[in-house]
């Protein structure tokens, strides 16, 4: 017997994440309130500024304000999963009806080719930006639910697709044309023969979705587009003056100042993509170890 490893480490991982999300704020050296330190410290009696390297204070270095490295990347977890999560139980939500639609109804089939020729014709990233860039959505008080929403949506016809040809190939496989004989509905047939089949490959791909979403929010932090945001409006005597003001703690701020940082404060940024590289992979081993999973298990069916 071989052992899954990537499953067996997919696993490992993702109980990691869910103690670190909910469980890792209350340890003892996690600041829960990622509050600043001080601006300023004294070392070997000569007076020293933000950010701080790592040390036994700071294991993983500071900010530019003196907060610490892992307190945010271990407070930010759970908003990460959370927005993750969101934006991947949305886009199925809708993905999944539309993909079984199409293969029932040729007008839901025009419209998921639509969708999925048009919003992949032009990079993620982009389209992406398009909409978080717009006044309304920008300065919106809600910009957070936002995000997820155009996550979610700008990936629909690609998931759908996906489903709609898996649900394709099951249907020209021998036992269906027994199922169809048998006298069941559309609605038994989707019950028992299409839903058990689809769903090794729906676990599947969603572990590698949560992947997907995890690095295009942190393409985002790059160009300096994070999770939420607020408006602060600047003393002017002139014109009115104001400036965003970033709200989260989720792993791609520490991309805020990345191109500067990579010059004389690299533990910064390469903080934040350890993070996001050791999530991506995490689920990327997940998703695999099911598919192994599964098809092993059809192997002794």
């Amino acid at each position: 017997m071989k052992w899954n490893k990537q499953l067996i480490a997919g696993c490992i991982f993702l109980v990691g994440l869910l103690f670190v999300a909910f469980l890792g704020p209350y340890l003892p050296f996690i600041d829960e309130n990622v509050e600043t330190k001080g601006m300023m410290r004294t070392e070997e009696g000569e007076m020293t500024i933000p950010p701080f390297p790592p040390s036994g204070e700071y294991w993983l270095g500071s900010d530019h304000y003196g907060r610490d490295i892992l307190s945010r990347l271990v407070v930010g977890t759970k908003e990460v999963l959370a927005v993750v999560l969101s934006v991947v139980l949305i886009r199925y939500s809708i993905a999944i009806p539309l993909g079984l639609g199409a293969f029932y109804y040729r007008p839901v089939r025009a419209l998921l080719q639509f969708l999925n020729q048009t919003l992949s014709f032009v990079p993620m990233i982009f389209i992406v930006l398009f909409f978080l860039m717009l006044p309304y959505v920008y300065f919106s008080p809600h910009r957070t639910t936002w995000l997820i929403i155009i996550l979610a949506v700008v990936e629909v016809g690609r998931v759908g697709d996906v489903l709609y040809k898996q649900t394709e190939e099951i249907s020209y496989k021998p036992f269906m044309d027994t199922a169809i004989t048998s006298g069941n509905t559309s609605f038994q047939m989707l019950r028992r023969y299409y839903f058990p089949q689809l769903f090794p490959h729906m676990a599947v791909n969603v572990s590698l979705d949560i992947s997907r979403v995890m690095f295009v929010i942190g393409q985002l932090g790059l160009i300096q587009v994070f999770i939420s945001h607020k408006i602060e409006a600047l003393p002017s005597v002139t014109t009115p003056a104001y400036k965003v003001v970033n709200t989260s703690n989720a792993w791609p701020v520490l991309f805020q100042r990345a191109t500067a940082d990579v010059f004389g404060s690299v533990w910064i940024p390469f903080a934040g993509a350890g993070a996001i590289t050791i999530f991506v992979v995490g689920f990327y081993l997940l998703g695999n170890g099911i598919r192994h999973y599964f098809e092993k298990r059809q192997s002794y069916i």
